[in-house]
């Protein structure tokens, strides 16, 4: 089998201005939206207002409260159930 070598070619074009030269620009880190449930409708906000936890020597538990802005339907409760609990901070390790 014959290989052809790679060859990268990098072109450095001189950016042109009115004479003024200005600082460059630092980079602002990009920051991307988490992708919404299309399962949840748009109008649909669901913040949390009170997220604690509990826990003893047996078991671990997260008690979580959100303040819905409209009534939904129980198939939407619980996607919005599934995207709260994916905002869990910790992992924890099944038995």
């Amino acid at each position: 089998m014959h290989h052809r070598p790679a060859i990268l070619l990098l072109i450095l074009v001189p950016q042109v201005g009115c004479g003024v030269l200005e600082p460059p620009i630092a980079e602002q880190p990009v920051t991307v939206a988490p992708l919404r449930n299309p399962k949840i409708p748009n109008g649909v906000s669901y913040p949390i207002v009170r997220d604690q936890e509990e826990s003893n020597a047996l078991s671990k538990k997260r008690m979580v409260d959100v303040r819905l802005n409209t009534k939904v339907p129980a198939d939407v409760l619980r996607e919005i159930a599934l995207e709260v609990k994916k905002s869990e901070k910790h992992e924890y390790i099944g038995r």
